[in-house]
């Protein structure tokens, strides 16, 4: 862990290609599964990120910090750096607010072709001091952000794991049986908590009756809302 007064970033060596890495990181329902801190609770309609100004809304949930009674809510985030397999870091605001000026971010460097060093940080150089004054920084304490990277290692480090993480988003994406993708997701959830030993001991159903493949959207275009 290295800290000064205006960035926090925490690095672990994860067993797993950067490239593997990468692609959970720079994906919105990526960071919803592997969060440490539990304030994360869904990414809808959510893509794999592909460039800065690419924005994405994650709804949240302040209750797990307990500083502020905000309850749940919704940002937007807009992602300020992409180099693919090496960095990705975003911006966000809550909605129809201005942001503050803070940046989440992962940097990924690889050791080799299967090892590499992955760390998230928090930059909070840019934002005003009066703003400082309001909350202590980083507002998202260290040891949640450990926790972020022990289940990224968890998915990205067991093919079979990651695999399953695929067929969620994969799923989400062409539309398959929901009551599978629900399966599937609650066994992944449990996984990495506990790690492959759990993931072994699922018992996953069969994906019956696949709606229409719908065409995925950027995030930046209008989406139309959906009947639930």
């Amino acid at each position: 862990m290295s800290s000064n007064s205006d960035r926090l970033s925490i690095s672990r060596r994860i067993p797993a290609p950067a490239r593997r890495i990468f692609a959970i990181v720079a994906d919105p329902r990526g960071h919803v599964r592997i969060d440490g801190s539990r304030m994360l609770l869904a990414a809808p309609d959510a893509e794999p990120l592909q460039g800065v100004g690419d924005t994405f809304e994650i709804e949240m949930d302040r209750e797990p910090l307990g500083d502020l009674p905000l309850g749940k809510y919704k940002v937007v985030n807009t992602v300020t750096s992409f180099v693919r397999d090496v960095e990705v870091a975003w911006t966000p605001q809550a909605v129809g607010k201005r942001s503050v000026g803070h940046v989440w971010g992962y940097r990924l460097e690889a050791i080799g072709d299967m090892e590499t060093d992955a760390t998230c940080y928090c930059d909070w150089s840019a934002i005003p001091q009066e703003c400082r004054k309001r909350l202590s920084w980083p507002v998202v304490p260290a040891r949640m952000l450990e926790r972020s990277l022990e289940n990224l290692e968890r998915i990205a480090a067991q093919p079979e794991i990651y695999k399953a993480w695929c067929a969620i988003e994969v799923g989400a994406c062409r539309g398959v049986n929901t009551a599978f993708n629900t399966a599937l997701a609650s066994a992944l959830s449990r996984c990495v908590c506990s790690g492959l030993g759990s993931w072994n001991r699922q018992r996953i159903p069969t994906p019956t009756q696949p709606r229409p493949r719908s065409v995925p959207q950027r995030h930046n275009q209008p989406q139309e809302p959906q009947a639930n």
